[in-house]
Parts: structure tokens; sequence; C-alpha cells
């Protein structure tokens, strides 16, 4: 699925994997690979597609596992909330610090969402 997206994409853009490859600092032998049936890791792909313009998922078929996340049955997509590299906006950044410094608020916050309560560790416990 990913080499075939390559080169819809490859063809969109008229251009080939190889020079894809060099324009995003890797050797042409790279894309001999992927026409093999390799698939790039996390951040080659994050590279080709940003070189193209697209997601991840677009690229691959197959969410992106750092704009995508499931939790239960709720599906998020990530990438609808900004950019991967700066994920949180300023009040997103201010709900967590009150996370963290409110731990008092933390079992309402996870009945609000359905989530169980973690499970007690050893460094939890106070002596």
């Amino acid at each position: 699925m990913f080499y075939s997206n390559l080169i819809s994409l490859c063809n969109e853009h008229k251009t080939t994997p190889t020079a894809v490859c060099h324009a995003i600092g890797l050797a042409g032998s790279a894309a001999t690979k992927w026409k093999s049936g390799a698939v790039p890791r996390d951040p080659t792909l994050r590279k080709i597609a940003d070189h193209f313009g697209v997601s991840v998922e677009q690229l691959t078929g197959k969410p992106d596992k750092y704009t995508h996340l499931e939790v239960g049955e709720i599906s998020f997509d990530l990438g609808l909330f900004g950019d991967v590299q700066d994920p949180y906006t300023p009040e997103e950044q201010l709900l967590i610090q009150h996370w963290r410094s409110h731990p008092e608020a933390q079992p309402f916050v996870r009945k609000l969402l359905d989530m169980p309560e973690p499970e007690a560790k050893d460094t939890d416990v106070v002596s």
C-alpha cells in the first residue's frame, strides 16, 4: 500500500521515488527497498508525507500513531488539533498543568471520561 501510494504521489508531482529520497536526505537505494516491500520507519514516513504535503495516513493507508489515538470506542484524529511538532495550544498546556498539579480532581475527570482508575504503584504508597 505504501509504495503504490508513493508512486501515485510521485506521478501527481512529476517526480520519482529516487528523487524524493534525495530531496529528504536519503540515498536513492532506499526507493529500491521500498519497491521490494520495505516500509520506511516513522520519521522517514513523516518526511515523505511532509514533502508531498499529505498526512502519513494518506501515504500509508494506516492511521499515523502520532496523530491518531483510540480510547475505548472513541477515535481521535490528533492532526485536527494542530501541528504534531507543537500539538498543544496554550489552553491545553494550562489544562495539563492543572491536571498534574491537582491530583484530587483527577478521579472526577477519569469518571467523566469513563476511564478506569490507575492501579497503585509501589512508588505511590507513602509510608
